[in-house]
């Protein structure tokens, strides 16, 4: 340990993980997580430690002394605790034993950091490695912030499902790069450096992008994108005539869809003030889909009419390239999902009388890393993405791939169907519509060591998505109503709340502004 009161960072710490659990936890830590589930009724897998720091109290009081009440004058070491849940924040004091204090506030504001003089060597290989991702110039991209942390296993606070870490302290660092309009989080050990992702702060507004049906007033397009608060619903709007449209969870990065006639589309990234840059033409396009770093654009093409075929298409706006990736087959294919990580993008290709493959664009090459599971989604702050897979019985397994990796998956549940999947960040936890006991469909929380629980029937039967925003603060939930589709936003706590439901509306994403 590098020195008493040091302040380390513990991410995601789930007891029913076997791949990161509270039970590294000092004793009294894990009383104050006891303590807190029962305070605020929720789960311990729900609760994380944001932060801890070893301190060494005046008094048995452990620093909250009862008024009137006399103390033995002894020193006590302990820690400090800041735990998080449901979006709400709580100082525990601890002894080193088993006692655990919470202090009168609940909410807790996360301490400013100040940038050293000397910069440790790590916090270089991080932005080596940044400068690398987004084809940019080191000297273009700025140190925030960084700070001592102290991470709990050889993860560094980024553990995949099914993953085993090496149960040891590390020493290392949380730093903060920046660079153009984003910031970037890096969890760093004393001679290694792994990206995070996009950093979100934590006064950072929740908001949602709406398709709105409205009135076609071009003859091609029927909605208009809008902006809703959830809390308040207001809204404004975004783009005025489009068909489709992807969005980064920090809603900087917006590309849209616009039918311009019966046999042509144009695909447009939209800047921060409304204006459109056309980047390609075709007669139709299929999924779209940025990366979490928001610096490349995937989207499936289909050039015209007669094209039989279509290829995925890779945009790098930052230096406006394109690469085209055309799956080889001796018959006919078709496009699929698709999912991104930071190191690539895995997508579906349905080959005619094969079934679905999923293959691996690194940035380089692409190569096929399995057959007969379905693309579902990403899980941040990992190299895994969701996959669903169908057995001979019928039956469907969602699991995670981890990818580059063995093509192994690892199970989470099982069920007769499963419709949509979002990764729930922070808790290492998945939001399934799946089949559910008593109703056709139902949205279930998934933790990656197993645990399944249903939350809230869902209407209808075959379709729906559930999406989750930044931070998990937001919950979007769409299905097909009784007359148009219908997407509810929730907000993530104790239980799921309803926000707002949104009537004609077919698509809708949780954002932060």
């Amino acid at each position: 340990m590098k020195n008493a009161g040091i302040v380390f960072i513990l991410a995601s710490l789930l007891a029913g993980s076997a791949a990161f659990g509270q039970t590294n936890l000092p004793v009294s830590v894990q009383a104050a997580i006891t303590d807190l589930a029962g305070f605020i009724n929720v789960q311990p897998d729900q609760i994380t430690v944001v932060h801890l720091a070893e301190v060494t109290w005046p008094d048995p009081s452990l620093g909250c002394p009862e008024p009137g009440k006399a103390y033995a004058q002894v020193l006590v070491k302990g820690y400090k605790a800041i735990l998080e849940s449901v979006g709400r924040r709580f100082e525990y004091h601890t002894d080193m034993t088993s006692r655990a204090v919470r202090v009168a506030q609940a909410e807790v504001t996360p301490p400013t950091v100040a940038i050293p003089a000397v910069v440790p060597e790590v916090v270089g290989k991080a932005i080596a490695d940044l400068s690398a991702r987004l084809r940019v110039e080191a000297s273009e991209i700025k140190t925030i912030s960084f700070e001592d942390h102290l991470w709990l296993d050889g993860s560094l606070g980024l553990p995949d499902p099914g993953m085993v870490y090496t149960k040891a302290i590390v020493s290392g660092y949380l730093v903060i790069l920046g660079a153009g309009d984003r910031q970037y989080a890096y969890h760093c050990s004393e001679t290694a450096a792994l990206l995070a992702g996009l950093h979100i702060s934590a006064d950072a507004k929740p908001s949602v992008l709406a398709l709105n049906r409205t009135e076609c007033l071009d003859g091609n397009n029927f909605f208009e994108l809008v902006r809703i608060d959830p809390e308040s619903g207001a809204s404004e709007v975004v783009f005025p005539a489009l068909s489709s449209f992807a969005v980064t969870p920090d809603g900087k990065s917006l590309a849209v869809i616009v039918r311009t006639s019966r046999s042509g589309h144009s695909l447009l990234l939209v800047d921060g003030e409304g204006a459109s840059t056309e980047i390609d033409k075709a007669f139709e396009f299929g999924p779209i889909s940025w990366s979490p770093l928001g610096d490349k654009l995937a989207y499936w093409k289909r050039p015209t009419i007669m094209a039989g075929m279509t290829s995925l298409e890779i945009y790098t706006p930052a230096v406006r390239s394109r690469y085209s990736i055309t799956p080889k087959a001796e018959g006919e294919w078709h496009s699929g999902p698709m999912a991104w990580t930071l190191d690539g993008l895995l997508f579906n290709v349905n080959f005619e009388g094969q079934g679905p493959r999923a293959l691996f664009w690194d940035g380089t090459e692409t190569a096929v890393v399995g057959k007969d599971y379905t693309v579902m989604g990403w899980i941040p702050k990992t190299k895994s993405v969701l996959v669903k897979q169908e057995a001979q019985d019928g039956s469907v397994t969602l699991g995670a791939l981890r990818v580059p990796g063995d093509a192994e998956i690892v199970p989470l549940m099982q069920a007769s169907s499963i419709i949509s999947a979002a990764a729930v960040v922070g808790q290492n936890a998945i939001l399934a519509i799946a089949t559910g006991a008593n109703t056709p469909l139902a949205l279930t929380r998934v933790t990656w060591g197993g645990s399944v629980a249903e939350l809230m029937p869902v209407p209808g039967e075959d379709s729906g998505f559930v999406t989750v925003g930044p931070a998990s603060r937001l919950v979007t939930l769409g299905y097909v109503g009784p007359e148009d589709s219908v997407v509810e936003v929730l907000q993530m706590g104790e239980t799921l709340t309803p926000l707002t439901k949104l009537d004609a509306c077919p698509v809708a994403w949780p954002i932060v502004n």
